[in-house]
C-alpha cells in the first residue's frame, strides 16, 4: 500500500501528505506488533501431565527390587506431585489462571494427585524381597534323593 501510493507519478501528494500516510502505516505496523506480543507472551502454556506418566509409575512400583529401585520411583512420584500442586494452585488463584494456559482440568489433576499418592503410599510400605544369593534348590513333596 506504501509502495503503491509513493510510486503514483500523478498522485497530487504533497510530501507531508507522503509523510502522514507513512507515519500511519507504520503505526499500525507497530500497532499490530504489540497486538501480536499482547497475545504471544501474555498467557504461557504450561506442559500437559501425560496420563501415561502416571501409568508408568503404577507399573513401575509393581516391579521394585530394590531399595535403589525405590528410591528412583518415589523420587519421580515427589516430581510429578509438585509439578500437580503448582498447576491446581495456578488454576485455584484468580490472579495467575489468566497468566498460565494450563491444558488439564483441576478435577483431571486431582485425580492424578490421588493416583500417585496411592501409589507413594504402597511403595513406601512395599516390603522389598531379601535376596538369596547361592544355590537355592527346592525339592518336591516326597522326593528323597
Amino acid at each position: 500500500k506504501i509502495d503503491k501510493d509513493l510510486t503514483k507519478s500523478n498522485g497530487g501528494m504533497t510530501d507531508s501528505d507522503k509523510m502522514k500516510h507513512i507515519e500511519e502505516a507504520v503505526n499500525d505496523i507497530i500497532d499490530g506488533a504489540y497486538m501480536k506480543e499482547f497475545f504471544i507472551f501474555n498467557t504461557k502454556k504450561l506442559k500437559r501431565i501425560d496420563p501415561r506418566d502416571i501409568d508408568y509409575i503404577e507399573l513401575q512400583s509393581q516391579s521394585i527390587k530394590s531399595n535403589n529401585d525405590r528410591m528412583i520411583l518415589v523420587n519421580y512420584i515427589y516430581t510429578k506431585l509438585d509439578l500437580i500442586e503448582y498447576y491446581i494452585k495456578i488454576l485455584e488463584s484468580p490472579k495467575y489462571s489468566k497468566k498460565y494456559d494450563i491444558p488439564d482440568s483441576i478435577e483431571k489433576l486431582k485425580s492424578y494427585r490421588q493416583r500417585l499418592l496411592k501409589v507413594r503410599d504402597y511403595v513406601m510400605n512395599y516390603k522389598i524381597p531379601e535376596v538369596k544369593y547361592g544355590i537355592d534348590i527346592t525339592y518336591p513333596v516326597g522326593y528323597e534323593g
